[in-house]
C-alpha cells in the first residue's frame, strides 16, 4: 500500500482505469490521496460489490458543516448512480450521466466552489440533468 501510494503521486497515469481492491482501511487513505490528486473529494465515488448486491456510493463523508447551505459538489454522489445504472446494465443512461457530468465540469459555468466555481448543489445537479436527457434523447 505505500508503495501504491508512492506511484499515485509519480505516476498517476498508470491508475487511469484501474480498479482497486483492499481493506477499507487503506481504501479510505487511498482515496483521501486519490482526491487530491483530481481536485476535491468531492468528484470521488465509491462501491461495494459482492456476489449479489452492491451498495454504491460518494466516498467523502456526510460533511455535516455543510448541511443545509446547497454548496456540496454532487459529482461523487451523481456518478456513484451512474455507476449503479452499470451494474443494472442501463449502458446509455450510465453514459449520459458521465458525459453530462464531464461536460458540466469542462465548461465550468455551474460548478462548485470547490473546483472553482460558485453553484450551488441545485445548479450543478440541474445541470447535470438537463445535458444528461439531452444525450439520452439522441
Amino acid at each position: 500500500i505505500d508503495n501504491m501510494a508512492q506511484q499515485m503521486v509519480i505516476a498517476t497515469e498508470q491508475f487511469n482505469g484501474a480498479v482497486l481492491v483492499s481493506t477499507n482501511l487503506f481504501m479510505d487513505i487511498i482515496s483521501e490521496l486519490a482526491s487530491a490528486l483530481v481536485g476535491s473529494i468531492g468528484l470521488i465515488y465509491s462501491a461495494n460489490i459482492g456476489d449479489n448486491y452492491a451498495m454504491f456510493e460518494a466516498a467523502h463523508g456526510s460533511a455535516p458543516q455543510f448541511a443545509g447551505q446547497n454548496k456540496v459538489n454532487p459529482t461523487a454522489t451523481v456518478l456513484s448512480g451512474a455507476w449503479m445504472a452499470d451494474y443494472m446494465g442501463e449502458r446509455d443512461v450510465r453514459d449520459a450521466i458521465f458525459a453530462a457530468t464531464e461536460q458540466v465540469i469542462n465548461e465550468g459555468k455551474t460548478v462548485t466552489w470547490d473546483i472553482g466555481g460558485d453553484a450551488s448543489t441545485t445548479q450543478m445537479t440541474d445541470a447535470i440533468i438537463t445535458y444528461a436527457k439531452e444525450k439520452l434523447r439522441k
